[in-house]
């Protein structure tokens, strides 16, 4: 059976590997796929190599005096190329009965045909996959964050995780692998009614920003009928980043001040997530992790999302509406 493979990715957070498992379950469900988890994927080479023949005909591109690595660059964003020979011709279709030496590509010129043995599947080729390409085994590399295609899937995409949930691991940053049934399985039935998730993001220079807590004191003024007498809760990832402490510590200060039931948790990304998928309303932050939890809890009633733009230049994608009642709040990134 074919596989679709979640690769790990070192430096990516929970929010990044969960949207990777979401489109390697897609995948499977798709085109009837075996997902599996690597670490490393030595024994699955993405091209496969045929010393001194190739055939013509099925040529789609020429590329003179280009080295391999661009071919290979080329061809895997390309879903329709299957292959490439060593003079820079990129082929729509294989066909192995017909290989033979020539003039031009044979043994003594030790050259000859790359196909493609694992396809590569990316931001930028994602939504042009389709069942009538040719593929074997596929590898997702990229952060796979499309609201439209998960929210016309969602229903059958949490029955799938649900039922492999106890045999599928994915890994991220620098954890070990984790079984997914760890992560979306919540033994705590306690119902919260409001969490704010706190975090900051790193700009394109490397300096660290935060959303304005201006913009999340707005958000509960303008909602008092719905946040009247319920109890928040803000969490952040435990950090020793004084940084971040600073910043839940001055966002508290307006529930102080208002009098507002509320308390501050800090913990690992895994209990974060846990918490979010057992609120009522979660209002995120910018880390992905809060966008899923959104996405994949069974009793949230509001999300609150960061109506981000310049944010999702850099992302590369777009992902503002996790479920149905999803409300945008300004910010300025």
């Amino acid at each position: 059976m074919k596989k679709v493979i979640f690769k790990y990715e070192p430096n990516k957070n929970l929010g990044d590997a969960l949207f990777k498992y979401l489109a390697c379950v897609l995948f499977a469900l798709e085109y009837n796929l075996e997902y599996t988890y690597e670490d490393i994927i030595p024994e699955i080479e993405e091209y496969k190599f045929i010393m001194g023949k190739d055939h013509s005909g099925d040529d789609k591109y020429h590329f003179k005096n280009t080295l391999y690595h661009e071919l290979k660059e080329i061809a895997n964003l390309d879903l329709e190329v299957q292959g490439f020979n060593t003079l820079g011709f990129l082929k729509k279709q294989i066909n192995f009965d017909k290989l033979e030496s020539n003039d031009w590509i044979n043994e003594k010129k030790r050259n000859g045909l790359f196909y493609k043995n694992v396809t590569i599947i990316s931001n930028k080729n994602y939504d042009k996959f389709n069942s009538d390409i040719n593929f074997n085994n596929i590898k997702l590399i990229g952060n796979f964050k499309f609201e439209n295609i998960y929210t016309k899937s969602k229903n059958k995409i949490i029955e799938y995780i649900e039922l492999n949930k106890h045999n599928h691991f994915i890994r991220y940053d620098k954890e070990s692998k984790i079984n997914v049934d760890k992560i979306i399985n919540n033994d705590d039935n306690t119902l919260i009614d409001i969490v704010v998730h706190l975090d900051f993001f790193k700009t394109d220079d490397d300096n660290i920003e935060f959303i304005k807590k201006e913009y999340l004191e707005e958000i509960f003024k303008n909602n008092n009928k719905i946040f009247f007498n319920k109890k928040v809760c803000l969490l952040y990832e435990k950090s020793n980043q004084d940084i971040l402490i600073n910043y839940v510590n001055d966002v508290s200060q307006f529930f102080c001040d208002n009098h507002i039931n509320f308390s501050i948790q800090p913990n690992n990304p895994i209990e974060n997530f846990k918490i979010m998928s057992n609120s009522k309303i979660i209002i995120c932050s910018l880390n992905s992790c809060c966008w899923i939890s959104a996405y994949l809890s069974k009793v949230i009633e509001y999300c609150y999302m960061p109506n981000y733009n310049n944010f999702e230049k850099k992302i590369g994608t777009t992902f503002k509406k996790p479920i149905f009642n999803t409300i945008l709040y300004d910010i300025d990134i």
